[in-house]
C-alpha cells in the first residue's frame, strides 16, 4: 500500500474500510479516517519536487555533455585547419570533406555514448541494490 500511485493507495485504503465496515455492521456509527493517506498524500508533493530536481540535473548533464562534445570538435577541426586546407587545395570535394568531418564527430560520439551509458548501468544498478537494502523497498513496484 505504501508504495502505490496515490489513486491506487485511496482505492486500497477504500476497499479495506469497506471490509472492515461490513464486517462491523453497516448500522455502526462510527466515521472511518484515512489518516495514513493524508500522510502519504504530503509526500507525493515532496516526490513531485524531487523528480523536478532530478529532471533538471539530468538535463543539466545532458546540456554539459553536449557542449563538452561540441568544444571536442571545434579543437579537432580547428588543430587540423592547415590539413583540411591542403586536402582541398589537392582537389578533394566538400562532400567528401564533410563525410570525413561527420565521420571523425561518430568516432568521438559513439564510443562516448557506449560507454557513458554503460557506466550509467552500472551505477544505477549498485544505487538500486544499496537503496533496495537501505529502504527495505522493492527496487521494481
Amino acid at each position: 500500500i505504501y508504495y502505490a500511485e496515490a489513486r491506487e493507495r485511496t482505492r486500497r485504503l477504500i476497499r479495506a474500510s469497506n471490509a472492515m465496515m461490513l464486517s462491523i455492521g453497516i448500522e455502526y456509527s462510527g466515521v472511518v479516517q484515512y489518516t495514513l493517506a493524508t500522510a502519504l498524500g504530503a509526500f507525493s508533493f515532496f516526490q513531485l519536487f524531487i523528480d523536478a530536481v532530478f529532471v533538471t540535473i539530468v538535463a543539466v548533464i545532458i546540456v554539459l555533455g553536449s557542449l563538452l562534445v561540441y568544444m571536442l570538435l571545434v579543437t579537432n577541426s580547428e588543430e587540423r585547419q592547415f590539413e583540411v586546407v591542403m586536402v582541398r587545395a589537392q582537389g578533394m570535394a566538400k562532400a567528401q570533406l564533410l563525410h570525413l568531418m561527420v565521420t571523425q564527430a561518430l568516432v568521438f560520439v559513439i564510443p562516448g555514448l557506449i560507454l557513458g551509458i554503460g557506466f550509467l548501468l552500472l551505477v544505477n544498478a549498485i544505487v538500486e541494490y544499496a537503496l533496495e537494502g537501505f529502504t527495505k523497498a522493492p527496487a521494481t513496484p
